[in-house]
């Protein structure tokens, strides 16, 4: 609201007028130019490959983004050329159907598209129909906003009872994907943050995410809380180095929950799952109430919520 003014002054009070044309120009141009991870998206583009090879090309920055260490879901497609489009297949992002050896179709990108959203819950926009490669680097950045926009991370940040500023495990909790575990980054990358919650959170994600709720205590807190169950058991599903992982044994499973254990070591990130019986309504309970966080009991069930 334009501040009060005595009514000689009033008339010569005049709010500067831009055409709604205008207006609507500068934010699609504004969006453009600050796209979701629009480096790694055009990076991927080579002049080199099909439109077919670039579309694959653009689909696998767009999971990569949203999935530091994806597991591998099943084995590669000996039909498959492109080795993106093997890799896409191999974590179920590829449409049915899909043959590299053929010209992209509008329809079949617009079918790759939806199969990168589906997992997520997320409501295809209309495309264009186009399949230029500026189109499509520009619609596999609209998807990626789209899924980034429906993700629930909450971080889990446990610090050591001795010095607080030291962050001993830095995990997310990461449900509303099609595989379900946690996230956990190396701690060694946060030693700038000097355990400052709005610092860490920055430096847990992708280029297309970052934690924004939170739940932070101490490690020997955290560690009951995952592994206090006696069933208990905690698997490497995957690293950034590697798609595949191994069962834990029993007496690293500390060192894993620490980014200590030998299994990890070079990786940034670990896709980590547990079997067994999982934390009891009480121990969910006496985390929260022992422990500084950004939500309440019941938010907590939007991000433990599965797809």
């Amino acid at each position: 609201m334009p501040p009060t003014l005595p009514p000689q002054a009033r008339r010569q009070y005049r709010r500067p007028q831009i055409p709604t044309i205008l207006i609507l120009v500068l934010l699609m141009s504004g969006a453009a130019f600050a796209q979701v991870c629009e480096p790694e998206l055009r990076a991927a583009v080579r002049t080199e490959r099909t439109l077919k090879e670039n579309a694959t090309a653009l689909a696998r920055v767009v999971v990569e983004s949203v999935e530091p260490a994806l597991p591998r879901g099943r084995e590669a497609h000996a039909a498959l050329t492109d080795p993106d489009a093997r890799w896409l297949y191999e974590r179920r992002f590829l449409p049915g159907g899909w043959s590299d050896s053929e010209p992209l179709t509008a329809q079949e990108w617009e079918a790759l598209l939806n199969t990168l959203q589906a997992p997520y819950k997320v409501e295809p926009r209309a495309l264009s129909g186009n399949i230029d490669v500026e189109t499509l680097v520009a619609e596999a950045g609209q998807t990626l906003e789209d899924i980034s926009d429906a993700l629930r991370p909450l971080a889990l940040i446990a610090t050591s009872r001795g010095n607080r500023s030291k962050v001993e495990l830095a995990g997310v909790t990461w449900n509303w994907t099609p595989w379900p575990r946690l996230l956990l980054f190396n701690p060694e990358s946060l030693e700038d943050a000097q355990g400052d919650i709005d610092q860490v959170l920055t430096h847990l994600g992708t280029c297309a995410w970052h934690p924004k709720a939170y739940v932070s205590t101490n490690a020997n807190t955290a560690s009951n809380y995952y592994l206090g169950s006696s069933d208990a058991t905690a698997t490497i599903l995957a690293t950034d180095l590697s798609p595949t992982g191994s069962v834990v044994p029993k007496e690293l499973e500390e060192a894993v929950l620490t980014f200590q254990a030998e299994q990890l070591a070079g990786a940034s990130v670990a896709a980590i799952g547990f079997e067994g019986s999982g934390p009891s309504v009480g121990q969910l309970t006496s985390l929260l109430f022992s422990a500084k966080t950004s939500v309440g009991l019941f938010d907590l069930f939007y991000y433990l919520a599965l797809p």
